[in-house]
């Protein structure tokens, strides 16, 4: 049964016909999009990879937190230790969730108090989205970004003089999710507050708690703040500010005697906040921005403290933007970043990074466009690093209105170990790590692709995308607890995506991708919890104006993790299903029921940690405008 979902998942993915299509659709070559290119372009002048979910897409699927929505997305896997509030990685093509440069309103979101520097995903709840864009692959060159490619979350604004969000959701483990939202703005000036609480009490989340068999609950509270003033025509100045406070119970710590431990908590706190101003004149936009990220983390164990680790980034940006309407832009920019990480009872660990970027983004006539830019960065630690990018799309019109575009790029990119793992060998490498001197990684890809758009709505995406991660950096999976070790030689990550999407009349629509990737490290051995397969079949359909019922079943197969000691063990294989059903009863008001794992499929994404089962939820949404 599950060998014929896949099959069937796949055909749907690479093969529903566009000769079944009768109703129009938007197209989606203008769709705007600003990660790609670092300026708000449509999609038909973009070279690389892009992913894009809407607030309608976010409200459709229902899912609370981002990394969750972010599963149905081409050549996009999760790995999750034990449900909500857990620690998640989003592994892009393959690549580890730390590679993906996180951004909410232009803020960068890592967190230098953790091992890589990687942002807690699992903390950025779906309240208040306007938008997510996934650039997929080592192409975020002006962002200073690494093989992964960059993720760029942009809140909802106001559109008029006063407007309101509110839901409550209620479902499987007790879990409880509040928010609201009210945004407003006249001639001048523009606001935007979103308030949200979240909170389960979740379940046992590792398989090898046979004794305590606790519920692993987690509770979030964020406020998100943006707010601009136009002083002249040219000029705008906006300020965003961002503090998420979260607790999460957790299994698997150790006490002051090494002795393993399964009532564990982590507090989080992550405040942020940013100041930019813009100068958009006829043909020239300049823009400076200062931002910082202030993180306190507290571990417990059964209730005493095991050590508070802070940190936080500090970052100056200045980006400028020549326009040449008849060729093309000049987009240049600079930016300074500081992190610091301390840990109790150590002293504090600082860095400073500079680096100034260049690019050209040409275009000829309306159906070639291309891109070639370098990035110079300056590491207090690691000396200049220099990163280059190129692309190219070109596009073919029919002249029925279906567009034919064929598309390619290549980047490369660099990271330094971060001060947390530099600092854990320094402090407490025993063994094989006693004496390693970590050095920087570096990365690069290419990729290539095509996408065919047919007049009435359809679309059909191939892309290649072949990465290396030289000297790769990981934690020792031989001696647990020892250090950080460095995989001298390539990392790869190879394969192929496939995308549709079909309108089927005014009442259906269909959507699916699947993702093959072929991935080893230095040794040959596959890298772990990268599944070779994975797919999505999806749709929408419409029975009636005021009802709307959104599938998808998602198949994942064939991938490994690794047991400390004990080597390569199979993960398992694994469909999802997920259904809403919504319905409106006015403009203002809509109530919804949705589910998650139907099929009550029993698996793991991480060795011996759960996940759930069979769950319901039913949620009201207002609106007002």
């Amino acid at each position: 049964m599950n060998q014929i979902l896949f099959c069937a998942a796949l055909g749907a993915a690479s093969g529903l016909l566009p000769s079944f299509v009768h109703a129009d659709a938007i197209d989606k070559l203008d769709t705007i999009v600003v990660v790609a290119n670092r300026q708000a372009v449509p999609l038909r002048q973009v070279t690389t990879d892009v992913s894009v979910l809407t607030a309608a897409d976010l409200e459709a699927g229902g899912q609370s937190t981002v990394v969750d929505a972010l599963r149905n997305l081409p050549a996009v896997t999760i790995s999750n230790s034990g449900g909500y509030g857990k620690a998640s990685a989003l592994h892009v093509r393959g690549e580890e969730g730390f590679r993906t440069q996180v951004l909410i309103d232009g803020i960068k979101m890592a967190d230098p108090s953790g091992t890589q520097v990687e942002t807690k995903l699992q903390h950025i709840l779906s309240s208040g989205i306007e938008r997510v864009e996934l650039l997929r692959g080592p192409q975020g060159m002006m962002y200073g970004a690494d093989a992964g490619g960059v993720l760029n979350i942009v809140t909802r604004r106001a559109q008029e003089p006063f407007e309101a969000d509110a839901g409550a959701e209620y479902g499987r483990d007790n879990t409880r999710t509040v928010y609201g939202s009210l945004r407003g703005k006249n001639d001048r000036a523009d606001y935007a507050l979103t308030l949200a609480d979240f909170s389960t009490d979740g379940f046992n989340a590792k398989s090898t708690d046979t004794t305590l068999r606790d519920d692993d609950g987690y509770s979030n509270r964020t406020a998100h703040f943006n707010g601009g003033l136009q002083i002249s025509d040219a000029l705008r100045v906006e300020t965003t500010v961002r503090d998420t406070v979260t607790h999460s119970e957790y299994d698997d710590c150790y006490d002051a005697s090494f002795n393993p431990v399964q009532k564990c908590r982590a507090d989080y706190n992550q405040l942020s906040y940013r100041l930019a101003a813009t100068l958009d004149l006829e043909n020239v936009q300049q823009n400076v921005s200062l931002q910082r990220s202030d993180i306190k983390q507290r571990q417990l164990t059964e209730g005493i403290s095991g050590g508070d680790l802070n940190g936080n980034i500090e970052q100056a940006q200045y980006q400028g933007i020549w326009k040449f309407p008849a060729a093309g832009d000049v987009v240049y920019g600079a930016d300074f970043e500081r992190q610091t990480y301390k840990q109790r009872d150590s002293e504090e660990e600082a860095r400073n990074q500079r680096g100034i970027y260049l690019e050209w983004q040409g275009h000829i006539a309306d159906h070639l466009f291309y891109t070639a830019g370098a990035r110079h960065d300056n590491n207090d630690d690691f000396g200049n690093h220099t990163s280059y990018r190129s692309g190219a799309a070109s596009l073919f019109d029919f002249g029925n209105g279906d567009v034919l575009k064929l598309k390619s790029s290549y980047g490369t990119g660099f990271r330094a170990p971060s001060l947390y793992e530099s600092a854990y060998n320094a402090l407490y490498g025993f063994g094989s790590t006693r004496d390693i001197k970590l050095k920087e990684e570096t990365s690069k890809g290419y990729d290539a692709g095509l996408e065919y758009h047919w007049h009435q709505g359809a679309l059909l995406e191939i892309v290649y995308f072949n990465q290396r991660v030289e000297d790769a950096i990981q934690f020792d999976p031989a001696e647990f607890g020892s250090g950080y070790l460095q995989d001298f030689g390539t990392s790869r990550s190879e394969g192929v995506e496939l995308s549709t999407e079909v309108p089927l009349g005014e009442r259906w629509h269909l959507n699916g991708n699947y993702t093959y990737n072929d991935t080893h490290d230095p040794d040959g051995e596959r890298r772990i919890r990268r599944p070779r397969h994975v797919a999505n079949l999806g749709g929408t359909f419409n029975p009636a104006p005021q009802l709307a019922l959104t599938v998808n079943l998602r198949l994942v197969r064939d991938a490994e993790d690794q047991i400390f000691g004990a080597g390569r063990v199979p993960l398992d294989n694994y469909d999802n299903l997920e259904a809403s059903a919504t319905w409106s009863f006015n403009p203002q008001w809509e109530v919804y029921v949705r589910g998650e794992n139907l099929l009550n499929d029993d698996y793991q994404e991480i060795i011996n940690y759960n996940t759930p089962g069979r769950a319901l939820y039913t949620g009201v949404r207002y609106h007002f405008r």
